[in-house]
C-alpha cells in the first residue's frame, strides 16, 4: 500500500487533488475580475438639424400654359403654270424673295411661235372685218334704190357681223397665247423666304402639276394650339378690349424675345378631343422661328397681387388633404393643415393656413415630428418673380 500511494504522489504532484482545484479556481476568479466592461452607448440629446424657408408674399400672375406648333402668317406652293423643259433657276435656295421675282424660266420658244400663228390670224380677221363694214356701207344706199333686196343686204350686215365675232376670238386667243408666254417666268407671288427646288434646269414640267419651290412669309410667325374647354372659358372670362400678351419658349427653354397677342379662336370646340384650336401671332423680324417649331405657350390672363408662397417642396400631400411642418416658437415643429394654390416659379401659392414670415421645413422632415424641437437652417425662398421664367398653369 505504502509503495501505491507513494507512485500516486510522485506521477501527480499538482493533478486533480482538492487543494489544486480550489486554487485554480481562485485565480480564475481574480482574472475574470479583472476584464473591462464595455460602457453602455450614450444618445444624443442634441436638436436634428433641418432647412426651413419663410413664407414670402407677392403678385401672381394667372395664366394658362399648353404646347403649340408654329407655321407661316402665309405660305405659297409654286408650281409651273405651262409645259415645257426648265432652263434656268435664277434664285438661290433659302433666301428671302419679293413678289415678282424670277424663280424659274421655262422654254419659250414653242410658245413664242404660237403666239406669232395667233397675231396672224388675228390680222387675217381684222382685215375681213374691214372688208365686210366697207360692204355694209356700200350695199346701204342700194337697198333705198330698189338695186339689190333687203335680204341681199340682211346677208351683208351678217357678214360683217361675222368677221367682227372673228375678230374678238382670235383677240382671245392672242390675249391667252400672250399669258402663256408670260406664265414662262415663273415669279414669286408673295414676300418671303423661298425653300429647296423641287425641280432644276433640265426637267419637263407640266403646268398645274409639277411643283417647283415652296414660299413662306415668316415675319410675322403664327402658333397654333389647343385649349381645353375648362381652359377655354377661363380664357374668355379674362378676354377685354386688349389682346391677351403670349409668351412662348422652345427646346432651349429660353423665353422668346419678342411677345405675342392672341388674334384667332375657332369657331367650335373638336367633340372627338374636347379642345378648341387658338393662335397667337408673334414679331419674327430676324426670321429665327421657322415654321413647325413645337413651342411651350403661356397665355397670361391677369395678375393676383399678395399672394402666400412657399417652395414646393414644403408642402406634403395625402388622404386628409395637404398639410407643411411649420417651425414655430421655441423652434417647435408644428403639422399645418392647409389650402393650396397653383405653382410659379418654384414656389407653392397658399390660399389659407399660412401667414408671412412663417417658417416650414424644406428638407429633413423625416427627421422631425410635432411637438419635437429642431434646429433650424434657414434658405431664402425663390420669390423674384419679375426675373424669373414663368411655370405658372391654371388649375
Amino acid at each position: 500500500m505504502a509503495l501505491y500511494r507513494s507512485r500516486r504522489a510522485a506521477a501527480a504532484p499538482c493533478g486533480f487533488t482538492g487543494p489544486c482545484v480550489l486554487a485554480c479556481l481562485g485565480v480564475l476568479t481574480l482574472l475574470g475580475g479583472c476584464e473591462r466592461k464595455t460602457p453602455p452607448p450614450q444618445h444624443s440629446t442634441s436638436p436634428p438639424t433641418v432647412v426651413v424657408a419663410e413664407a414670402t408674399q407677392g403678385t401672381v400672375p394667372v395664366l394658362i400654359e399648353t404646347i403649340g406648333r408654329t407655321a407661316a402668317a402665309n405660305s405659297v406652293e409654286v408650281r409651273a403654270r405651262v409645259n415645257g423643259v426648265i432652263e434656268e433657276r435664277p434664285f438661290v435656295e433659302g433666301t428671302d424673295v419679293k413678289k415678282g421675282d424670277a424663280l424659274f424660266v421655262i422654254d419659250q420658244r414653242p410658245l413664242q411661235a404660237a403666239l406669232k400663228q395667233y397675231q396672224a390670224n388675228l390680222a387675217e380677221s381684222e382685215a375681213s372685218s374691214v372688208f365686210a363694214d366697207k360692204e355694209v356701207e356700200r350695199y346701204r344706199p342700194l337697198v333705198a334704190e330698189k338695186v339689190i333686196t333687203p335680204d341681199h343686204m340682211e346677208s351683208v350686215l351678217a357678214k360683217a357681223e361675222a368677221a367682227r365675232a372673228a375678230v374678238n376670238a382670235r383677240n382671245a386667243a392672242v390675249e391667252t397665247a400672250s399669258l402663256k408666254l408670260e406664265f414662262t417666268t415663273v415669279v414669286a407671288p408673295i414676300d418671303g423666304r423661298v425653300g429647296r427646288a423641287i425641280r432644276d434646269v433640265g426637267n419637263l414640267v407640266t403646268a398645274q402639276e409639277t411643283l417647283l419651290t415652296s414660299i413662306a412669309q415668316l415675319d410675322p410667325i403664327y402658333v397654333y394650339f389647343e385649349l381645353s374647354e375648362v381652359d377655354f372659358l377661363t380664357l374668355q372670362a379674362h378676354q377685354g378690349a386688349t389682346p391677351l400678351p403670349v409668351q412662348m419658349r422652345f427646346a432651349d427653354k429660353a423665353v422668346y424675345s419678342h411677345d405675342g397677342k392672341l388674334d384667332f379662336i375657332d369657331l367650335s370646340v373638336d367633340f372627338t378631343t374636347g379642345t378648341i384650336a387658338v393662335r397667337a401671332v408673334f414679331p419674327n423680324p430676324d426670321q429665327k422661328v421657322r415654321p413647325g417649331q413645337f413651342a411651350e405657350v403661356t397665355v397670361q390672363l391677369a395678375e393676383q397681387p399678395d399672394q402666400i408662397m412657399i417652395p414646393v417642396e414644403a408642402l406634403t400631400g395625402g388622404q386628409a388633404g395637404d398639410s407643411v411642418l411649420v417651425v414655430g416658437k421655441g423652434n417647435t415643429v408644428e403639422s399645418r393643415s392647409v389650402t393650396s394654390g397653383r405653382v410659379y416659379n418654384g414656389m407653392r401659392v397658399i390660399d389659407h393656413g399660412l401667414a408671412v414670415g412663417e417658417r416650414v421645413i424644406v428638407d429633413g422632415g423625416q427627421k422631425a415630428r410635432p411637438g419635437s424641437v429642431v434646429k433650424p437652417q434657414l434658405v431664402a425662398a425663390e420669390k423674384d418673380a419679375a426675373n424669373n421664367t414663368p411655370s405658372a398653369a391654371v388649375n
